[in-house]
């Protein structure tokens, strides 16, 4: 017995030692083997669309897990949608995926597959008839090593919906409601008096040209607005008589003459409606140009009142009341009397409207050359009764998009009428009406 304990002591050694060891391998391998969890961050989401050779979709996936692999570890997914028409169109759909949130944009473009030519059919279709498809991923690798580790991947969201919407095109916007305020230029930056503007653009109604796209439009509005002028180059000396003391109980009043520089200042309240005839004459994704025949009638409500400024005081008097009515000194009150005539211009030219778009803005620009007829003109010079003279306009607009404001404003002068150009300045702000109109259901 004594000859057996010191065998039975070695097997149990090597049973003990045998054991720890199992132990201590399976605890190694529970240890180095993790695992990460790959999907979509969102489940569905809203694009938006505007006619154009490429659709671009983006999206971003996230990985849940205690190890987040790097660019070295190769860990690619492939894309796809669920529209086999659509993904002839495909120009890349492998995606590698590394840091805890990788973005990217899946794009279909007509450039990856010239040989067919109906990538917008297929996106419109889509757009206008199921609305809805998916977006879906499947990983080209489902574990990988890295030292002492063994990393096992799994997908939660592998699908996301897509919704195709329009997306508004600004620069074609149909109609337009703009309400604002003009502004006085010459007498410190101030806004003076309310604008308000509608207009229609309608660019592609008519002339088909052999690609099959319509060249010919119409654009038109009708607007209210207000020009000033102080005209300092009119200025002229004068006398100037002002009533210091006229009471009832008296039989004379006290006046005081003086030498004054007057200086007339005319406003002009002007209500005009313009219709266009647009023929393009250039067509690119940002830039657009047309020559344009011009009809305009404005009406004008022309205020003039004077600036006085005291040059000398020749003294105090006393006179009798009846004096006041006398002929001579009603003449001089008079010239502090304000002013107003009513008279239509109408104009018939030829402008190139010119508009460039992106994103965040509008700029237009329109300079216009003609024949026009002014009341005023005619009233002013002699022997014009029954003839027109030139014109020229030049007119401009910035358009923000974002929020819709709208720097508008134009140069317009008949030549050789002696009449002061009109300057007009405004800002404005772009009104919904739909929305209006839909906010009251």
């Amino acid at each position: 017995m004594k000859k057996l304990q010191p065998f039975l002591f070695c097997i149990l050694s090597i049973c003990s030692i045998y054991f720890m060891e199992a132990q201590t391998t399976n605890l190694d391998t529970e240890k180095n083997t993790q695992k990460i969890t790959l999907g979509f961050e969102k489940a569905s989401e809203i694009v938006l669309f505007k006619e154009s050779d490429t659709l671009t979709i983006p999206f971003s996936i996230t990985i849940d897990g205690s190890y987040i692999p790097s660019e070295s570890d190769n860990i690619k997914v492939k894309i796809s949608s669920s529209s086999n028409a659509l993904n002839a169109f495909l120009s890349n759909n492998e995606f590698n995926i590394h840091a805890s949130k990788t973005k990217g944009e899946l794009k279909f473009t007509n450039e990856s597959n010239k040989h067919i030519n109906n990538f917008k059919d297929i996106v419109e279709s889509i757009q206008h008839k199921e609305a809805i498809f998916s977006l879906s991923f499947t990983l080209l690798k489902k574990k990988f090593n890295v030292p002492r580790t063994e990393v096992s991947i799994e997908t939660k969201i592998s699908r996301k919906y897509i919704e195709l919407r329009p997306e508004k095109d600004e620069s074609n916007r149909k109609y337009n409601f703009f309400l604002g305020a003009n502004f006085d230029l010459e007498n410190k930056i101030k806004a003076n008096s309310f604008y308000s503007e509608i207009d229609a653009y309608l660019p592609g109604l008519f002339f088909k040209n052999k690609k099959g796209d319509l060249w010919g439009g119409l654009r038109a509005g009708i607007y209210k607005n207000r020009s000033l002028s102080t005209n300092k180059d009119r200025s002229i000396e004068t006398s100037r008589i002002e009533i210091l003391e006229n009471l009832p109980e008296n039989d004379s009043a006290i006046v005081e003459n003086k030498r004054i520089i007057r200086t007339p200042k005319v406003s002009y309240d002007n209500l005009g409606f313009y219709t266009e005839l647009l023929l393009r004459v250039h067509n690119s994704k940002n830039f657009k140009m047309y020559l344009a025949p011009r009809a305009e009638v404005i009406q004008r409500v022309e205020t003039t009142s004077y600036d006085f400024e005291d040059l000398i005081t020749l003294g105090t008097e006393k006179i009798p009341k009846d004096s006041l009515n006398s002929r001579t000194i009603r003449s001089i009150l008079s010239l502090d009397r304000e002013r107003t005539a009513k008279y239509y211009n109408s104009y018939f030219g030829l402008g190139t409207p010119m508009f460039y778009n992106n994103k965040e803005i509008e700029i237009f620009l329109n300079p216009v050359l003609g024949m026009g007829y002014s009341d005023l003109a005619r009233s002013r010079t002699p022997g014009r009764e029954k003839s027109t003279t030139f014109f020229g306009v030049f007119q401009f607009h910035i358009i923000e998009k974002k929020h819709g404001l709208k720097l508008n404003g134009e140069i317009r002068k008949f030549f050789g009428v002696g009449q002061d150009p009109f300057i007009v300045i405004n800002l404005s702000k772009r009104i919904d009406l739909k929305s209006l109109i839909d906010s009251n259901k």
